[in-house]
């Protein structure tokens, strides 16, 4: 179970497939790490982050479904 604060986040994380988690746990990761910030604004910019990526995963796999 992924250590958030924010117990929405913390539903709404566990509620992602592997790959998605992985991506969201990096990048709050980073963030907080390389950028300094602190840990609740390091895992909201990796929530945007990973919206971004999902939708980026849906239209990629739905372009690759309509190509068969």
């Amino acid at each position: 179970m992924p250590i958030t604060r924010d117990l929405a986040l913390g539903a709404w994380v566990v509620t992602l497939d592997p790959d998605a988690r992985e991506f969201f746990e990096e990048r709050a990761a980073v963030v907080e790490y390389d950028a300094g910030l602190p840990r609740d604004e390091a895992e909201a910019l990796a929530r945007t982050l990973t919206l971004a990526y999902l939708q980026r995963r849906e239209a990629r796999d739905g372009s690759d479904r309509s190509t068969e």
